[in-house]
């Protein structure tokens, strides 16, 4: 071959390489898009966005569902169950968000499709909804969905999926503490047939504000956190629900309340405070046994679960369980004077702390410093038994007690005496502390018995 036609040839080579390359390219540049492509099957509501998700039976229309709360926890309600608290529900979001639409030449895969027998509705804040329908049948292992866009997408989804997502679906997505966010309440309320205990706080510190408003034990408020956190429902009654008054929740016998102050700030930076509640009743037993009982959410309604009486027992309705077992709690450095009068009116006794300490100012035979500092450590240290001061009279007043700031202005009063078998009682605003008279403090002068 001359050299002439080696080099045509290797051009005609390099021509028809070139094509080979470049128009597949320029081809598949034009053409139109492969419809057969998978995507995602719902494309208008992420995830994240969800607020809502209702599963309705299509032959009878009942529904479940579950929704996100302002304060972005997830609660579960049907016919008979409002605001139980859910889980798993992010993963069960995803599961349906993310499912692929099959490709075009799947549509008519054989999986029966004029059969659907449940609707998953998604909504958001927005009020943005997709309708999701699932085949009551499944073909190997799979079954169809398809959404209510025009023309509908289709899908396929394994029969786990299905399960978490219908069948049982969201009914098993509750879990079985009825209370959430016992540690952050603001409020927490016990009501039984003898009366109420309704305690509050602020910042770190709990108080009593029904029977009477007083201290509260902090030891006691963990307690009751502890107790409340560890209620467990034993099972749900979704087979038949019980009516309130066969079930003894038209009279409960024990409700309680969990309230939270939740604080959001518009944009003009004005601070709102809305109040997310829970109430749990509990009512009568639920065996023959009685280690179990009929509990609902709510104020009012038929009883959804059963729960372990233990962890009611647990739970402490006693008001003097609640109370701080100490006489004040005002800080013993804050104390710059102490005065202590007698009922009668008589006399004074009066303590003015100085550089070196407590200086005796009354009007009596003179008391030592050390009185004073020994009255401040017993009424703000020493634990005694604390309760509602009873209308028996139980306690004979023999001296008032005040502690005075700087100014002279009160920072505490109560009032000290013994009772019947002489023991020591100091009373302050509706709450009796008592102690073992051998610890009355000298400065007292209280009688012995």
């Amino acid at each position: 071959m001359s050299t002439r036609a080696l080099v045509i040839a290797v051009v005609v080579l390099g021509v028809l390489i070139g094509a080979v390359v470049i128009v597949p390219m320029l081809t598949s540049g034009n053409s139109a898009p492969d419809s057969a492509a998978p995507t995602v099957l719902i494309d208008t509501i992420e995830p994240p966005a969800v607020r809502q998700l209702l599963v309705r039976r299509i032959d009878d229309g009942t529904a479940v569902e579950v929704e996100r709360t302002a304060s972005g926890r997830w609660v579960y309600g049907d016919a008979h169950t409002r605001s139980w608290p859910a889980s798993r529900t992010e993963a069960a979001m995803a599961a349906l968000t993310q499912l692929m639409r099959s490709p075009a030449d799947d549509v008519s895969a054989g999986i029966p499709a004029n059969n659907w027998t449940f609707a998953l509705e998604l909504s958001d804040a927005q009020g943005n909804t997709k309708v999701v329908s699932v085949a009551g049948e499944a073909l190997g292992g799979r079954r169809r969905v398809q959404t209510d866009d025009s023309p509908p997408r289709f899908a396929h989804i394994d029969e786990h999926v299905f399960a978490m997502l219908v069948d049982p679906g969201p009914a098993s997505w509750r879990v079985r503490s009825p209370l959430h966010g016992v540690r952050d309440a603001s409020r927490l309320t016990l009501r039984t047939s003898e009366g109420e205990i309704a305690l509050a706080r602020l910042g770190s510190r709990w108080s009593l504000r029904a029977p009477v408003s007083a201290r509260a034990d902090l030891r006691a408020v963990e307690s009751l956190h502890s107790a409340l956190i560890g209620l467990r429902v034993k099972r749900f009654l979704d087979a038949g629900h019980l009516s309130a008054d066969a079930a003894g929740l038209s009279q409960p016998r024990l409700i309680i309340s969990v309230e939270r102050d939740r604080r959001t700030a518009d944009e003009a930076g004005n601070v709102h405070t809305d109040i997310e509640r829970q109430v749990l009743r509990i009512g009568g037993s639920a065996s023959t046994d009685g280690d179990v009982l009929f509990a609902a959410l709510g104020i009012d309604g038929d009883a959804s679960c059963v729960i372990d009486a233990a962890q009611v027992a647990s739970i402490s309705t006693a008001v003097r369980n609640y109370l701080a077992p100490t006489v004040s709690a005002i800080e013993p450095a804050d104390v710059m004077s102490i005065v202590i009068r007698d009922a009668n009116g008589t006399g004074e006794l009066r303590w003015d702390r100085t550089a070196g300490g407590w200086k005796y100012e009354g009007n009596s035979a003179p008391h030592t410093g050390e009185e004073a500092e020994e009255l401040l450590q017993f009424v703000t240290t020493q634990p005694g038994e604390a309760d509602v001061v009873g209308d028996d009279g139980a306690i004979r007043i023999v001296q008032n007690v005040e502690l005075l700031d700087l100014a002279g202005h009160p920072l505490d009063q109560f009032a000290c005496g013994v009772t019947a078998v002489g023991n020591v009682g100091c009373v302050s605003r509706g709450v009796v502390v008592v102690f073992d008279g051998n610890l009355a403090p000298a400065a007292l002068q209280l009688p012995a018995q």
